[in-house]
């Protein structure tokens, strides 16, 4: 499903741009004062992967694949009306897409969202490997005995990351019969979705350390 609906969005947004050349062929609009400009440009990406890939591509998804990518921006104006946007397009986990618009000499509003995919690290758990001393023997061994502390990875080949999305709104008015008094409206919406590890102790006369796959599913308003 993930992968049908990135399709779609990549599908509509390349549309979008194909159908705004023409646009920008005519350049200057002809309605008086008018003006319409842009930049589309769109190609791709690829990653060369032969190992674990850990924190080295820290923010890059590492796919040895082709991949597509888009960047448009569109500037237009009409009188008292303009618009600006900017859509940039790397993978279906990083995107930018910003719109900024006035709507005469009142009214004005914005949209600004960004996300991007983040690999987080994966503990061995391999320095938690300990026991008490608690003496030595005649020979000059460890005496048995003494509290340990132990160690269980139960996901051992993980790879763990989370995609973090970032989305701002806004709108204001601007009250023609009071001087210098605007109304503003905003709204923010944060969200952090994927998977990472999950510690955890079991304590009694020794001390076992479990890790293991945990979801996270965070959103912030």
């Amino acid at each position: 499903m993930v992968q049908h609906t990135t399709r779609n969005r990549l599908i509509g947004l390349l549309s979008a741009a194909l159908l705004l050349v023409p646009c920008l062929a005519v350049g200057e609009g002809e309605e008086d004062g008018a003006e319409l400009k842009g930049i589309v440009a769109a190609g791709g990406h690829g990653s060369d992967v032969t190992d674990y890939i850990g924190r080295v591509r820290e923010f890059d998804l590492g796919r040895e694949s082709q991949q597509p990518d888009l960047f448009m921006s569109l500037y237009g104006k009409a009188g008292e009306n303009w618009f600006d946007g900017l859509v940039q397009y790397y993978d279906e986990e990083t995107m930018r897409i910003r719109i900024h618009a006035d709507a005469g000499p009142y009214v004005s509003g914005y949209h600004d969202s960004r996300s991007f995919h983040h690999w987080l690290d994966h503990d061995r758990l391999e320095n938690l490997q300990f026991r008490e001393l608690v003496g030595f023997n005649e020979d000059e061994t460890d005496k048995p005995g003494g509290k340990m502390t132990t160690h269980e990875d139960k996901d051992p080949y993980g790879q763990y990351a989370v995609r973090y999305s970032d989305a701002k709104h806004g709108a204001e008015v601007k009250v023609p019969f009071i001087p210098e008094t605007q109304l503003r409206a905003e709204y923010r919406e944060q969200r952090r979705l994927g998977c990472t590890q999950v510690r955890g102790v079991d304590h009694c006369a020794n001390c076992h350390v479990r890790a293991h796959r945990g979801e996270v599913d965070e959103e912030t308003r």
